[in-house]
């Protein structure tokens, strides 16, 4: 949609008579980069801000991964627990992703 309304703006040509890059008038494909280089620009700027203030080092992310890992045990512990008492099996499946992160472990998430 913006960019619809980019294109409208800076009067982008429209139609069957428009082939090629060279049936675009020089002045449009000018305006085109004033109008689109400096969004483009402040996109980069936001997102390299966003980069440098993000503080995830890997002593942060170990910790995350334990407390993840520590979780599903409890989860697995409890579950395990109300399935001894209800009789069921159905309470102690562990769902497909937890059997993915267990056989991935902690060393194909930390990144090295």
């Amino acid at each position: 949609f913006l960019g619809g309304v980019g294109l409208d703006i800076i009067s982008w040509p429209r139609g069957a008579h428009i082939q090629t890059a060279a049936d675009v008038p020089p002045e449009t494909l000018l305006h085109l980069g004033l109008f689109y280089g400096p969004i483009v620009a402040g996109f980069s700027i936001v997102s390299i801000w966003c980069y440098t203030h993000y503080g995830l080092t890997r002593q942060r992310h170990a910790e995350i991964v334990a407390a993840l890992n520590d979780r599903r045990e409890a989860e697995a512990e409890k579950a395990g627990r109300s399935a001894t008492r209800t009789g069921s099996g159905a309470a102690n499946s562990t769902p497909a992703i937890a059997d993915a992160l267990d056989e991935v472990g902690t060393e194909g998430l930390s990144g090295t």
